[in-house]
């Protein structure tokens, strides 16, 4: 060993402990909140900044009170509960007037009226405006937001969900002058063989004709999706129609300035896929890169969101019965690569969705806000993406074990003297945990998973603690030349998984 390495690894030895390459998504562990005791259902979830500290807070309909918890910018939310002056049971928190405060929207379902309250700087939310809405027969309603007209303001859709062929559902359009007064626009009703079941705003073609993605479901056949473009003289019709598919999600995937979009496959007892239907800027579309996403039969929940700040929309999966998530980068191209960096954003759900993806840390960064469908939790899972161009990368190559996907964090500039920190999430209650540390990458089979580093030392045990937490800290050591690279990864031993170990994702230092 080089006189370099051997100090390297005395370093290490003492607790004191990338190559620039592009920043793989990486998260943390979840921040679980039951906002409320007991196990009172969350009809429907939005944040906003209510109180004016500059920080996310939690806003959630129950039983047709809407409450909100103050956030404390680590991902949390206080337990207290406060009544808004708005009644509903499905909430959105949306700028309706420019004014860079989210106003508070609020429907009921059982008359799809719509509620809207403009933030106010010192009392949270003004008094809020009704809209009257047609009357419908269902039980259950979507409300989505976006630039309909492409005016540059937010317009709003309710969707009144068809549940059955005597009620085959109804999607209104209201249309925002800019000031947040909102004007009942193009109405769409489903038919006998064709139930409204969702729907999305998109300007698919950027007139000021407004634009519409609706998914509508018929009796033992795939749900179909389909593109309503206003016409000049008034009215819709539809320009592209798609079967086997629920498209969920709107933006330019290619960078070529038109609107695409983002489909899940929704059929029973089909393998879950990602597709993309990509736009020519006048409403129609042809298939884009289609991924497979190796889940088996599963129905997800996704949203877009550009994670790692390289300007392109990256994916945000979960599986609703599942506690863990997908993160796929987008390629810039259409497509998304391979799922093979999957984190697990909550913990204890057992029916997980996505509800909102935004910066509740104030880093700079999004993260993952997801709530349990039948009880009053929610998590937020911190984004961890080290910077393209700095001193860190994730390289991935966990190994699943009991509590889920272990991640390993290190924090530090690796300036010679400068303190820096390695933190293990995930790794079992006290299990037994080893670091790894290598001077370059192996990325070899191993115990059933891949060891990452090369490895020529590895310290430990250290046992975790009983969150299946450890936390180490030091010094970088002086003299290390710019460019060295120091590859670390901890094993667990967890028993019973297969191999008996876990791994977590392997970290690349690169001295600077």
């Amino acid at each position: 060993m080089s006189p370099l390495a051997s100090r390297l690894t005395r370093a290490f030895v003492l607790l004191a402990f990338g190559s620039a390459a592009s920043a793989q998504i990486l998260f943390g562990p979840a921040r679980v909140t039951v906002p409320l005791p007991g196990t009172e259902p969350t009809d429907s979830v939005g944040v906003a900044d209510v109180d004016g500290d500059g920080l996310l807070d939690l806003v959630r309909a129950v039983d047709l009170d809407i409450r909100w918890h103050a956030g404390d910018g680590t991902g949390a939310f206080a337990k207290t509960g406060t009544l808004l002056p708005v009644s509903g049971d499905r909430v959105c928190l949306v700028d309706l007037n420019g004014d860079g405060r989210r106003d508070l929207l609020a429907a009921t379902l059982s008359t799809a009226s719509l509620e809207v309250a403009l933030a106010h700087p010192v009392s949270g939310f003004g008094p809020p405006v009704a809209y009257e809405t047609p009357p419908n027969p269902t039980h259950d309603l979507v409300i989505a937001t976006g630039d309909a007209d492409a005016d540059g303001d937010t317009d709003v859709l309710l969707v009144a969900r068809g549940v059955f062929v005597a009620a085959p559902g109804e999607a209104w359009l209201l249309l925002n002058d800019g000031t947040g007064a909102l004007t009942l626009g193009p109405l769409v009703t489903g038919d006998a063989t064709h139930q409204l079941d969702d729907g999305f705003i998109a300007s698919v073609d950027g007139d000021s004709s407004p634009d519409l993605v609706l998914v509508s479901t018929a009796s033992g056949q795939p749900p179909e999706t389909a593109v309503w473009q206003g016409q000049p003289g008034g009215g819709m019709a539809t320009s592209f129609r798609v079967q086997g598919h629920k498209l969920s999600r709107a933006a330019d995937l290619d960078s070529d300035g038109d609107i695409d979009l983002v489909a899940a496959t929704h059929q029973d007892l089909a393998p879950a896929f990602i597709s993309t239907f990509l736009g020519d800027g006048r409403g129609d579309f042809t298939v884009g890169p289609v991924t497979d996403l190796g889940l088996g039969v599963q129905q997800v929940d996704i949203d877009l969101a550009d994670l790692d700040d390289d300007g392109t929309p990256d994916l945000v999966l979960a599986v609703p019965l599942n506690d863990s998530a997908w993160m796929l980068e987008g390629e810039g191209t259409g497509g998304f690569g391979e799922p093979d960096a999957r984190v697990t954003l909550t913990s204890e759900f057992a029916v997980t969705r996505i509800v909102a993806v935004d910066d509740f840390d104030l880093d700079g960064r999004l993260d993952v806000l997801c709530n349990e469908v039948h009880h009053a939790d929610v998590a937020v899972t911190l984004n961890a993406t080290y910077p393209t161009g700095g001193p860190l990368l994730d390289l991935g190559h966990q190994l699943e074990h009991g509590p889920g996907w272990p991640i390993l964090i290190a924090t530090g500039s690796f300036v010679g003297g400068e303190a820096v920190g390695l933190d293990l999430y995930r790794a079992g209650s006290n299990q037994a945990v080893f670091l790894v540390i290598g001077f370059s990458l192996l990325e070899a089979p191993f115990k059933g998973g891949t060891m990452v580093p090369t490895p020529q030392l590895i310290a430990g045990p250290w046992m975790a603690s009983g969150l299946g937490e450890l936390h180490l800290s030091g010094h970088w050591p002086n003299g290390v030349p710019s460019g060295f690279p120091v590859v670390l990864q901890c094993w667990i031993s967890a028993p019973p998984s297969p191999a008996d170990f876990g791994a977590s994702s392997g970290v690349l230092i690169t001295a600077p």
